[in-house]
């Protein structure tokens, strides 16, 4: 089964790859495609699997920025884990 690996940390991010998903989702060879990662709403509803919230990701200025980092961090940490198979029993 081909699988992809999606980040958009933000609404525009999902507004854009929405209609790729949608599009790679009519091509026979991708039939089956699971597609995870980060996602919104958009391409959560074209069969994405969102395994963390794209707000964590969605934050403006220096300020919010930081206090979010450790969250971000985290996120960006357990990400590589799922991608690399890293941690996994």
């Amino acid at each position: 089964m081909p699988k992809l690996a999606c980040v958009a940390g933000e609404p525009s991010g999902d507004l854009l790859a929405a209609p790729v998903l949608s599009a790679l989702n009519q091509i026979p060879d991708m039939a089956g495609l699971e597609v995870y990662g980060i996602g919104g709403p958009r391409m959560q509803a074209e069969g994405m699997r969102s395994d963390w919230p794209m707000e964590t990701l969605s934050v403006r200025g220096y300020v919010e920025a930081i206090k979010q980092l450790p969250a971000i961090l985290k996120l960006r940490k357990e990400l590589i884990q799922n991608l690399t198979g890293e941690g996994a029993s």
